[in-house]
């Protein structure tokens, strides 16, 4: 039967170094069957009907007469003395000197490699054009730097436009060659889907693309949840009360003062209100004490300031305060040195009737629900107000 084979596969592994051909399309017609064993010998089995195949050829314009082919009947006799050698002719391909019933195997070897390795004109014919697609080609003469072929048609090749590094790719439909997605996206969006066409990068919408609730454990690891909590601002699952906070006013008249250095304490009677302050002396470290009970279902704080107003008879120099705070648990020594914050140095309002305000933030280290919160306010002397200053009021908040 006639056949063919794409000659770089008909004479693999010998012509898999060698040069390019120019194309890998060129097709060897003969008229032989062939059982390839690639040991360096092709075996064929001659068509018993001489046939002349001259569509398509590509043959080699002449090889050697001799020494590329030797025969042997089909049982595996000795070989027909006649038929050791072959020609190959261009129109009708092996023709063996005397034909007969038998096997003649092709060595691909004994054939120089010069007429494997040239171009086409050395194999006697110049191809021009370019290979069909029907043909195993592309029909094209280039392409796209960065692009890939696709099927525009059945049987029509294009290139694509270059494909952007790491895009993702999109399908062009019938028609047309695939084409990158414009963007890259970042690290803070995601693909969305478009039924309508392209898909796009943004940014997740809470409103649009999420749905159902989101779990307890993806809220601070669910730490602190419970049926009797909620979820504050400040990213903690706390018990509900007070606000969310708990404080303790320190008023001048529930005040406990030491033996000596005492602020004084002062009924004002102004002329729509009646007031009582703690009066602290400019030079002389003055102290007041009070002392409260952390609830023991007091909601969960990690935090507490000490705000305190003020006011005083000079509009120049600042105010500053030190408090002191203790907490103390059960089995625990009540008459223990406490730790010292420092407020800011607060400068004091221009009008001396107007009130002053600073908050001072207070370390809570020790601090529990259920224990005693010990507290001792001080005017730091170190301040710049000449005149003597009024704690109008203070107040502990826990946060």
């Amino acid at each position: 039967m006639v056949f063919e084979r794409i000659l770089k596969e008909h004479l693999y592994p010998w012509v898999n170094s060698f040069v390019d051909l120019g194309s890998s399309l060129l097709r060897w017609r003969k008229i032989w069957t062939e059982d390839a064993d690639f040991s360096g010998v092709v075996t064929v089995t001659r068509t018993p009907v001489a046939t002349t195949d001259a569509v398509n050829k590509a043959y080699a314009d002449a090889l050697p007469t001799g020494g590329i082919a030797t025969a042997e009947e089909v049982d595996g006799a000795p070989s027909y003395a006649a038929l050791v050698t072959a020609r190959f002719d261009q129109a009708d391909g092996f023709v063996l000197t005397q034909p007969g019933a038998g096997i003649v195997r092709i060595d691909l070897a004994a054939i120089p490699v010069t007429l494997l390795a040239g171009s086409f004109a050395d194999l006697g014919t110049t191809l021009t054009g370019q290979v069909a697609v029907a043909d195993g080609g592309t029909a094209l003469t280039s392409g796209t730097d960065g692009g890939i072929l696709g099927y525009t048609a059945a049987g029509t090749l294009a290139s694509s436009v270059a494909l952007t590094a790491s895009a993702i790719v999109l399908g062009g439909g019938a028609g047309a060659t695939p084409t990158p997605l414009g963007s890259l996206g970042t690290t803070t969006t995601v693909l969305h889907g478009n039924a309508a066409g392209a898909p796009t990068f943004g940014a997740v919408s809470l409103s649009a693309d999420v749905t159902g609730n989101l779990p307890v454990g993806n809220l601070n690891s669910g730490t602190g949840a419970g049926a009797t909590t909620f979820w504050r601002g400040d990213g903690t699952w706390v018990a509900p009360g007070g606000g969310g906070q708990t404080v303790f006013p320190c008023k001048a008249i529930s005040a406990s003062f030491p033996a000596s250095n005492f602020p004084q304490l002062v009924k004002n009677v102004g002329t729509n209100w009646i007031t009582y302050s703690l009066d602290y002396d400019q030079t002389t470290s003055e102290s007041a004490y009070w002392e409260f009970g952390i609830p023991t279902a007091v909601p969960t704080f990690t935090g507490a300031t000490c705000e305190i107003w003020y006011n005083t008879s000079v509009v120049a120099g600042t105010v500053q305060w030190d408090i002191v705070t203790i907490s103390r648990a059960d089995g625990e020594a009540w008459d223990t040195a406490g730790t010292t914050d420092t407020s800011a140095a607060d400068t004091v309002p221009g009008t001396n009737t107007f009130l002053g305000y600073v908050s001072t933030a207070l370390t809570v280290t020790g601090w529990a629900a259920g224990e005693v919160l010990y507290v001792r306010i001080a005017r730091n002397i170190a301040d710049t107000a000449a005149a003597d200053v009024k704690l109008m009021h203070a107040l502990i908040r826990l946060t």
